[in-house]
């Protein structure tokens, strides 16, 4: 399994982009060079992949390194994975870099976990957002309609909020609702094969301040705050949070616009 197979239609581009047009050359991308076999998918009209500026596979890889807080790697690719859910189920707090940046993931459903999160992140009450493999797996968190099934396995893939089976009193405290969006890169696919529940998965961040998208900020802003952390050596350019809304009445109210909608604009009639 490789967790940065692309194609037309899937994978990064707001959060690699440097400059435009969308070539590769002006992505983060550029210094990546393609494999006989990607070239000839990338140059081929007839395939999924014909001009994916993204295209990458395990023989022109993009590496994943599993670090501890100074930067020094315990292991690399599928072993990386592997001992990230094991550290997972031990309660230990990973910062894991998705497509827009890092998120702070825990065991959904250790308690101590989570009391260690709230603490080092300084967030006693506000909810957290939940990631699960699949819709099955939300399905027994909350109540899910039509409209926030289709949202929830949408292109979007944002975090929709819900009506909660029963009280997340270390989750989302003091609330009915709890907010679950489904893996969406093929990176926490490939996580949730050796992790088997649900995790906490909040952004990577000071109070205030955006989702951190590199190392050097991790390690330096979130110091002390996470135990170990799963990182890849493909740049992200533009980071981008999590896109957050809610369904009401039968209409679906954007909370946050960010991943999946940057760059997002309102057209208005004056």
């Amino acid at each position: 399994l490789y967790p940065f197979i692309t194609c037309t239609h899937c994978g990064p581009r707001f959060s690699i982009i440097k400059s435009l047009p969308y070539d590769r050359v002006h992505t983060s991308m550029q210094e990546l060079l393609m494999c006989e076999f990607c070239k000839s998918e990338y140059e081929d009209p007839k395939n999924r992949r014909f001009h994916a500026q993204p295209i990458s596979c395990p023989k022109c890889k993009i590496n994943v390194f599993l670090k501890n807080p100074k930067g020094e790697i315990l292991v690399k690719d599928q072993e990386a994975f592997i001992q990230s859910a094991k550290f997972l189920k031990e309660g230990k707090i990973l910062a894991i870099k998705g497509m827009g940046g890092f998120h702070l993931m825990c065991d959904a459903f250790n308690e101590e976990a989570l009391k260690t999160l709230r603490l080092r992140k300084n967030r006693p009450k506000k909810p957290f957002a939940l990631m699960c493999k699949d819709l099955q797996s939300a399905k027994e968190l909350a109540f899910i309609d039509e409209k926030e099934e289709a949202l929830l396995g949408g292109v979007l893939a944002p975090i929709v909020i819900l009506k909660a089976k029963k009280a997340f009193s270390l989750i989302a405290p003091d609330v009915d609702k709890i907010g679950i969006m489904l893996a969406y890169t093929p990176l926490h696919l490939l996580l949730f094969e050796y992790f088997k529940g649900s995790l906490v998965a909040t952004s990577a961040n000071l109070s205030g301040e955006s989702i951190i998208k590199d190392e050097f900020n991790l390690c330096q802003k979130l110091d002390g705050v996470f135990d170990f952390y799963l990182d890849y050596d493909r740049e992200i350019i533009n980071a981008s949070d999590d896109s957050i809304v809610q369904v009401v009445n039968g209409k679906t109210m954007f909370l946050r616009t960010s991943r999946g909608l940057n760059p997002f604009y309102l057209e208005r009639n004056f």
